[in-house]
C-alpha cells in the first residue's frame, strides 16, 4: 500500500484542529494516519510531498462544469475534462446534463457513471429537470436519483412554465432533489449579446438587461414559498437578484447560491476587444456591478464560487461577435482568478476562498463532510496561493483552448491533488 507524507504544510481547513498550523500529514493507501509538527515524521518508506509555501485543504468541488462527452468528443473528451479538473485542483466535479444524447434518462446517467467511476477524479452527474430540457414534459427524476443523480436543471435550454416548474417542485419534495436554476426570463434576452449598459453602447451592441434575471429569481422564489424544495441558484451576475435571494434566505432554510468566479474576475469594458472568449451568459457586468456581487461573498449571500467550464470549438468562437456561441474554460484557471481577485486584493481571507471552494459545496449538495483529521480520507488539494504561472495553450488538456487568460501570468498555483489513493502532481 502506498504511503504519502506531505512536508511542512499549512493547513487550510476551519474545520479541522490543525486549522492555520504547519504540519507533516502521512497518508497510506485512502487515509491520513498521523498528523503532527512540521519535519517531526520520518519520510523513510514514504513518497515525499513539499513546497515552499505549500497549503494544503480538503479537495475542492466544482458545482458547474459542462461537459461534451458523449456528441462533442472533438471539443474535449471526459478524460480531458478530468484532466483539466485535477490541474485546477478540482477532486469533484458536478457535470451538468447537456450531452448528446442528453442526459434526461436513467441509461444515459448510467452510462456517464460507469465511463467515469475509475477516473482519478469524482465525477457527479446533473440530470435534466423535463424530457430534453424543452420545458414541457417532466423527466425521470426519480429513477435517476435513485441511480444517484446529484441535483436536476434545465441549464439555459429551457424555463419550465409556472405550472410545470410547481409540479417539479412538488415532485422532488418527498425525495429531497436539488433544483439547480439557472434563472434568465428569455422574453427579455431576445437576442442580446452582452450586459445592457455603458459599454454596450459604446461598443454598438444590443444588450441583456440585468432584469431578465432578477425577475427571474423573484418568480422562482414564489413558486418556492408554496413548494418549498432544496433549490440552488447559480450561476448568479445580477446583484439587484442577489439583494431579494439575501433576503430570502433569512425566511427560507433551503436556498443556497452560487456565482462563477468570471462574474468576480471580469467586467464588460472587457469586450471592447470583441474577443468571443469573453461572450457568455449570463454577461459579463458592469464594474461597479462586479463589485456589489463581491460584497455578497463578502455577507455570506454568495456561498459557492464555480468555474462554470464550458468547452468551444474554434468554429464556435472564432465567428463573428454575434454568431459566436458562449462560455470559456474555466477549470484550469478557477482557483488563481479568485485568489487574485478576492485574497490578494484582501477582500476575503484564504480560509472563507477555501469554503466557497470545499465545505459550502459539500454541505449543499449533502457529501459526506471532509476534514484534515486523523483517521479522515486523504482527500486534499495542494497549493501555493503566491506562487505565480502562466497558463500555455499546451498545458489545457482538451482540443478546445477558449479561454481569455491565454499566456497570461496568474497568481495561486496549484500544486496537485490527492483523490482515490493517487497523487496527481502539476508542478514542474
Amino acid at each position: 500500500m502506498s504511503e504519502f507524507l506531505l512536508r511542512n504544510v499549512c493547513v487550510i481547513d476551519p474545520q479541522s484542529p490543525y486549522h492555520l498550523q504547519n504540519c507533516d500529514i502521512w497518508v497510506v493507501g485512502e487515509h491520513i494516519v498521523e498528523i503532527a509538527p512540521a519535519f517531526s515524521i520520518s519520510t523513510s518508506n514514504k513518497t515525499l510531498i513539499e513546497a515552499e509555501g505549500l497549503c494544503v485543504s480538503p479537495g475542492w468541488i466544482d458545482m458547474q462544469v459542462h461537459v461534451s462527452e458523449p456528441g462533442n468528443e472533438a471539443k474535449e473528451t471526459l478524460v480531458a475534462t478530468a484532466k483539466a479538473a485535477a490541474k485546477g485542483g478540482f477532486t469533484q466535479i458536478v457535470c451538468y446534463p447537456h450531452t448528446q444524447p442528453i442526459a434526461d434518462n436513467a441509461q444515459v446517467l448510467q452510462a456517464l457513471q460507469l465511463r467515469t467511476q475509475h477516473f482519478p477524479i469524482h465525477f457527479h452527474f446533473a440530470g435534466t429537470l423535463t424530457h430534453n430540457a424543452a420545458g414541457k414534459d417532466i423527466a425521470d427524476l426519480y429513477e435517476m436519483h435513485s441511480l444517484g443523480a446529484i441535483a436536476f436543471t434545465d441549464g439555459v435550454f429551457s424555463s419550465p412554465n409556472a405550472g410545470l416548474n410547481l409540479r417539479l417542485r412538488q415532485y422532488m419534495q418527498p425525495f429531497e432533489g436539488l433544483m439547480i436554476c439557472y434563472p434568465s426570463e428569455k422574453s427579455l434576452v431576445a437576442d442580446g449579446q452582452m450586459n445592457e449598459g455603458k459599454a454596450a453602447v459604446e461598443i454598438g451592441m444590443k444588450g441583456i438587461p440585468e432584469m431578465a434575471e432578477s425577475l427571474a429569481v423573484t418568480s422562482e422564489l414564489y413558486l418556492y414559498g408554496y413548494a418549498p424544495t432544496r433549490t440552488h441558484f447559480q450561476p448568479m451576475s445580477s446583484p439587484e437578484a442577489l439583494k431579494v435571494l439575501a433576503e430570502a434566505k433569512k425566511k427560507y432554510d433551503k436556498i443556497s447560491v452560487g456565482t462563477a468566479v468570471m462574474y468576480v474576475a471580469l467586467y464588460d469594458e472587457h469586450l471592447h476587444s470583441f474577443d468571443t472568449n469573453f461572450k457568455v451568459f449570463p454577461p459579463l457586468r458592469a464594474k461597479y456591478q462586479t463589485e456589489q456581487i463581491i460584497s455578497h461573498i463578502q455577507k455570506g449571500t454568495i456561498e459557492v464560487l464555480t468555474s462554470a467550464h464550458l468547452p468551444q470549438g474554434l468554429e464556435e468562437k472564432e465567428t463573428e461577435f454575434d454568431a459566436a456561441e458562449h462560455g470559456m474554460l474555466g477549470l484550469q484557471t478557477a482557483f488563481s482568478l479568485a485568489n487574485e481577485v478576492l485574497v490578494q486584493s484582501g477582500k476575503i481571507d484564504l480560509t472563507q476562498l477555501i469554503k466557497l471552494f470545499s465545505h459550502n459545496p459539500r454541505r449543499i449538495l449533502q457529501l459526506a463532510p471532509l476534514s484534515i483529521e486523523k483517521q479522515q480520507v486523504a482527500e486534499f488539494t495542494l497549493f501555493i496561493p503566491d506562487e505565480k504561472w502562466t497558463l500555455k495553450a499546451a498545458d489545457i488538456p482538451s482540443t478546445a483552448k477558449n479561454s481569455p487568460f491565454l499566456n497570461q501570468e496568474l497568481t495561486g498555483l496549484v500544486y496537485g491533488i490527492f483523490c482515490k489513493g493517487q497523487w496527481q502532481a502539476n508542478h514542474s
